[in-house]
């Protein structure tokens, strides 16, 4: 009889890491903690495992502070009983849920294929170098203007596949699906799958997990470049342009994007971002002092980081600077937008390319504001 009563999924992650799984979470643990959870899984009184812990960890433990050291490691991990276990903080709002578990692993079982190792690189390159030719020759303007309905009518499909390809590619190597579902990101609409069950994964198949989204919407691209040549419609030239464009913003790896992941997962960092932002304080900020040795991993985070906020600066300065009339106009151009479909004129319905731009600047500057809110309401309640 196990000493802990909650079920949990162990994994090999890298060299002395393990992936731990409880209710859906995910946590990196060290070797160390891993045979902790051994000994308790193994002996059936606290007694025993104490005796037993001494003897592995070489340690003298009194029963007063092992039961003490259990309850802290356990309870970081979620592994105590408790009538609501703690919920993954989710980026995305009003959440719902489109199809479950069963439905996304039906769907995506047809494109399991896609994503043999050998034949996904092979492809996914080739498709990488005929998305970056097409974005490169096809003659855009940012002010283009575009039809908005039949524009999202063929534009859809592509982000529900997005998805789907990472659920494919999950349950393919994990044999476990996911749902998906639509949600807010800040204010704005997005699709989403839970595909944490890849931590489980190897290395390789993480990234390939990673970038199954793009993949699967660079496949669109090249369906749309067929449908151009067969039909020379214009139309499939703003979905070749647009899928090329999204796809390359999706492996920026300075917003939490397909890229980001990647990124995490290319160096084996868990939670990037707050993690750079730990190393830029420690560095930047009194006492100015870095904790520990200097550390390749903890060069790569400070560079990151800091890089982090050089794009973002440099992405609001200009934006500010080329495109002032644009973002002030904005919101007056998105309340028509709805206004003349909720009035079904919908010839007036246009959206142009500079649209994105100012979209992802909102996006940037919403989201700093909400964190300054959030630090003002701290200091004034504390």
């Amino acid at each position: 009889m196990s000493l802990i009563k909650k079920t949990y999924i162990l994994s090999s992650y890298q060299k002395d890491k393990w992936v731990i799984e409880v209710d859906n979470n995910h946590f990196i643990i060290l070797e160390n903690v891993k045979e902790l959870l051994k000994i308790l899984e193994n002996n059936n009184t606290p007694n025993e495992a104490l005796i037993n812990f001494n003897l592995h960890f070489n340690d003298n433990l009194n029963e007063i502070e092992f039961e003490e050291f259990i309850h802290k490691t356990l309870t970081k991990l979620n592994l105590l009983d408790s009538k609501e276990p703690t919920k993954t903080k989710s980026f995305i709002k009003f959440e719902k849920i489109i199809l479950n578990k069963n439905r996304a692993g039906k769907i995506s079982s047809y494109f399991e294929f896609l994503f043999n190792p050998i034949f996904f690189w092979f492809s996914f390159f080739i498709l990488i170098i005929i998305a970056i030719i097409s974005v490169i020759k096809l003659p855009i303007y940012g002010n283009t203007r575009l039809p908005v309905f039949l524009i999202m009518l063929l534009y859809f499909p592509t982000i529900l596949l997005h998805e789907i390809g990472h659920v494919a590619a999950c349950k393919k190597f994990t044999g476990r699906s996911s749902e998906i579902g639509m949600g807010i990101y800040i204010v704005f609409p997005v699709f989403f799958s839970s595909i944490s069950a890849i931590w489980h994964g190897k290395k390789e198949e993480r990234i390939i997990a990673n970038l199954a989204g793009i993949y699967m919407q660079l496949w669109c691209m090249l369906l749309f470049i067929g449908l151009y040549f067969i039909t020379k419609s214009p139309i499939f030239i703003h979905m070749i342009f647009l899928t090329g464009v999204y796809n390359f913003i999706q492996l920026l790896p300075f917003i939490r994007s397909d890229g980001y992941w990647l990124l995490s997962d290319l160096t084996s960092t868990p939670n990037l971002l707050s993690k750079s932002k730990e190393v830029l304080k420690e560095i930047l900020l009194p006492p100015y002092f870095l904790k520990g040795k200097i550390k390749l991993k903890k060069v790569f985070l400070f560079f990151y980081g800091a890089f982090n906020f050089i794009i973002i600066g440099n992405f609001i300065f200009f934006q500010l600077k080329y495109n002032w009339v644009g973002i002030s106009e904005f919101p007056a151009t998105i309340w028509n937008l709805i206004k003349n479909i909720f009035t079904l004129q919908f010839s007036k319905v246009i959206i142009q390319y500079n649209y994105v731009t100012i979209s992802i600047f909102y996006m940037i500057v919403f989201t700093y504001l909400k964190k300054w809110v959030k630090i003002l309401k701290d200091k004034i309640t504390s």
